[in-house]
């Protein structure tokens, strides 16, 4: 995956990432439109991300 952002894992909120991947698979759940799949698929990525950052991070 390609970026034109970068995010330091020290400044991932963790709380506000599990929200909003929680956020995301609840959109999943009742896709009304591909576009809104879509942005909700791309925002569980983004949160998953943040979360397994966090995770890498925690473990060092």
């Amino acid at each position: 995956m390609l970026t034109d952002v970068a995010e330091r894992a020290d400044d991932i909120d963790s709380a506000a990432a599990e929200r909003a991947k929680e956020l995301a698979e609840r959109e999943l759940e009742d896709q009304k439109s591909e576009m809104d799949y879509s942005l909700a698929t791309a925002q569980l990525a983004e949160a998953a991300a943040r979360l397994k950052a966090l995770q890498k991070l925690r473990k060092k």
